[in-house]
C-alpha cells in the first residue's frame, strides 16, 4: 500500500444520483496481482470486514460481491490468506460512510 496525501476518493455513494455522495481523502492507494485480494484489502481500509454479509454494512440489502467471487475461485478474500506490503491496514483504515439515502 502507498500512502499520499492526495490521493481522494467517496463515500456513501457510487455516482452523483445518491444524494449522501461526499468527497473523502483516504490518502491510501491499494494494488496488487489478483484484483479480488486488492479489492478485499481495500474493503479492510475503509473499516469495513470482507467477508460480511448481509446486512452489515457496506453489504445492506445486498449480496458481498468478494464471497461471491471468492466461491467461484477468483482469488482469496479473507485478510489472513493475502500477503499485505507496505502499511497495514490498521495503520491506514479511515472509515468511509456507506450508502444509507434514497436514489434521486
Amino acid at each position: 500500500m502507498v500512502q499520499h496525501t492526495g490521493i481522494k476518493s467517496a463515500q456513501a455513494g457510487e455516482g452523483p444520483w445518491i444524494q449522501t455522495l461526499s468527497a473523502i481523502q483516504p490518502g491510501t492507494l491499494v494494488s496488487g496481482k489478483n484484483p479480488l485480494a486488492s479489492d478485499a484489502v481495500a474493503t479492510a481500509c475503509m473499516a469495513y470486514n470482507p467477508t460480511a454479509n448481509d446486512p452489515d454494512e457496506p453489504f445492506i440489502r445486498c449480496d458481498n460481491r468478494l464471497n461471491l467471487a471468492a466461491a467461484v475461485g477468483l482469488g482469496p478474500h479473507r485478510l489472513e490468506e493475502t500477503e499485505v506490503l507496505g502499511a497495514s491496514t490498521d495503520e491506514v483504515k479511515k472509515s468511509f460512510a456507506p450508502v444509507r439515502n434514497k436514489i434521486l
